[in-house]
């Protein structure tokens, strides 16, 4: 990457013009002419009698003066440069071309067959003298396809707001057998309320109403279904309700009702919490391309754990049901567990499930007092397998707890042995990608040195300044990646001397929430940290400041005992 273009991608990260004169966003137009001036005498052109160095100073004081101009627009400090550089793009330009695209029909298909492998765990129903192939074979023979359903649908949109689709469903049970046909209409009034009607065109003829209503923290849902052709059966109807419960928190509340033949009252506490344990590179992710953030080497930096707990009423039957689970972003996977617990027994959940951008599994275990399910769902670009599997008619938790350890030992051998390696290679392959980059990119490096030692006769007059008052003196200062285990020790940067050039009165202070342009980057996209050591009064200090955490120097907790 040449300068110039480091250079024009740099300008349109958020915040650079205030970090070229490391300046804070909330900075006062004083504040900013008065960093201003001091920049300006710093890398005047004047006053290099260099050739080399007149050229870097040159580039650096448009650089300031830019910035200056443009920290000093009212208009850029309140729409920013993106505001008032918007332009419409290609893209927009053939928004009609390619809403045709979007035109086309996306064909879903379902196919869902019920297994009855009750047999294969169940006493044997032969003799005695069966050998142990023969009881085998005469078990796997028991197994049996109780029941299929196969669902295919299409979809063409009409317009910007209103969807047409078709289902047709065939279903298939040990005596007996279904085929429907159903057309769907869904319009979407606004971004936050839309309805849908539904009909069947073969018997029995059914019609579904549904209407949705969304907003930051509010969710109101009706639906309802009934057969104008056959009065007798009784119309169903749902309504359910989610509120956030608190300003700014993630807990909600929600709240079912069905009235039909089997009415039935609702009311769940959903408690989902985020939570990451990885290093704090909030800003390098934010501000970096996708797909150039190298991946952590656990996977497990980023996740949310989510709860839930409520009760229901099912005709006068009460029930109490509880979730948790947790979903593991960098993975893609979920693991949950949950209960049902009623007048018919306990009911036990175990889900696990893993996806990407075209292919999804999941593995669930049901165990009540009627039998052990295990159901299996795969799914490739819109098109889902589902096999519910029965392993017992009767309670066996041994079967159970088989068939929930054994998937998740396999699991936790492969991301040991096989997944925690590979996320290591490829987090070691951008590691070593940047550190090529930044070894072809000689032109860039030149340019650091050569502003490094334009600030060199500055920091120098600021440490005699400090020395002689015992103020704050930077002995060393290193920016580097934060994790010590990849082996990038050669990406580390020496700052000393633009750290010492930028203490003032005894002081040091470097925004956390923008980019360190003065810094050569030792690993683009990946967290760094700034290492510091320094006298202040006499006494050595030590100081380890992630990215997003302003630097202030001095502190009392830095004080090396």
């Amino acid at each position: 990457m040449s300068e110039t273009q480091q250079t024009d991608n740099a300008t349109h990260e958020p915040g650079y013009f205030y970090s070229v004169l490391n300046l804070t966003r909330a900075a006062s137009q004083a504040e900013i002419n008065e960093r201003h001036r001091a920049l300006s005498l710093i890398f005047h052109p004047d006053k290099q009698l260099d050739p080399k160095s007149k050229d870097v100073a040159t580039r650096k004081f448009l650089e300031i003066q830019k910035a200056y101009q443009i920290l000093s627009d009212s208009f850029f400090r309140t729409l920013g440069e993106e505001g008032l550089a918007l332009k419409w793009n290609d893209s927009m330009r053939r928004l009609p071309k390619e809403e045709k695209w979007r035109d086309r029909i996306h064909p879903r298909g379902r196919l869902e067959c019920t297994l009855d492998a009750s047999s294969l765990f169940g006493p044997y129903p032969g003799t005695a003298q069966d050998s142990f192939p023969v009881s085998i074979a005469n078990r796997m023979a028991d197994v049996r396809l109780v029941a299929c359903n196969l669902r295919h649908s299409v979809q063409r949109q009409l317009g910007s707001k209103t969807l047409l689709a078709f289902t047709t469903r065939v279903s298939k049970h040990e005596k007996n057998a279904g085929v429907q046909f159903m057309g769907t209409v869904r319009h979407q009034f606004s971004p936050r309320l839309a309805s849908e009607i539904s009909a069947s065109l073969l018997a029995p003829q059914i019609l579904k109403l549904s209407a949705d209503y969304q907003d930051e923290d509010n969710t109101v849902s009706f639906k309802t279904s009934w057969t104008p052709l056959t009065p007798t059966l009784t119309p169903a109807a749902s309504l359910t309700l989610s509120r956030r419960l608190f300003p700014r928190r993630y807990e909600r509340g929600v709240l079912s009702l069905h009235a039909g033949r089997h009415p039935q009252i609702a009311f769940n506490i959903l408690l989902p919490s985020p939570f990451n344990f990885g290093p704090s590179d909030t800003f390098a992710r934010e501000n970096a391309p996708p797909g150039s953030v190298p991946p952590s080497i656990s996977g497990l930096s980023y996740a949310t754990v989510h709860k839930s707990l409520g009760f229901s009423f099912t005709s006068i039957f009460p029930k109490l049901m509880g979730e948790a689970g947790i979903t593991l972003t960098e993975l893609s996977l979920q693991i949950k567990t949950g209960f049902e617990l009623g007048l018919e027994g306990l009911t036990l959940l175990f889900t696990g499930s893993w996806s990407n951008d075209s292919v999804e599994i999941s593995a669930s275990t049901i165990m009540n007092p009627m039998g052990v399910v295990l159901k299996l769902d795969f799914s490739y670009l819109e098109q889902r397998l589902a096999l519910p599997i029965v392993l017992s008619q009767h309670y066996n938790p041994i079967i159970a707890l088989c068939t929930v350890v054994i998937p998740s030992t396999t699991m936790v051998v492969g991301y040991h042995f096989v997944l925690k390696p590979r996320r290591r290679s490829q987090r070691l392959a951008h590691i070593r990608a940047a550190r090529q980059a930044g070894e072809e990119d000689s032109g860039v490096q030149r340019e650091k040195g050569a502003v490094v030692a334009l600030l060199r006769d500055t920091a120098k007059r600021h440490m005699q300044t400090e020395k002689t008052k015992e103020g704050l003196l930077i002995t060393e200062a290193t920016y580097a990646p934060l994790e010590k285990d990849d082996r990038v020790s050669e990406l580390s940067q020496d700052v000393t001397i633009p750290i010492q050039a930028l203490v003032r009165n005894s002081q040091l202070h470097i925004p956390g929430d923008l980019p360190k342009v003065s810094f050569s980057d030792p690993a683009p996209f990946t967290s760094k940290v700034l290492r510091i050591r320094y006298l202040f009064n006499g006494r050595l200090h030590y100081a380890e400041i992630p990215d997003n955490v302003p630097v202030v120097l001095p502190l009392a907790e830095h004080l090396v005992e």
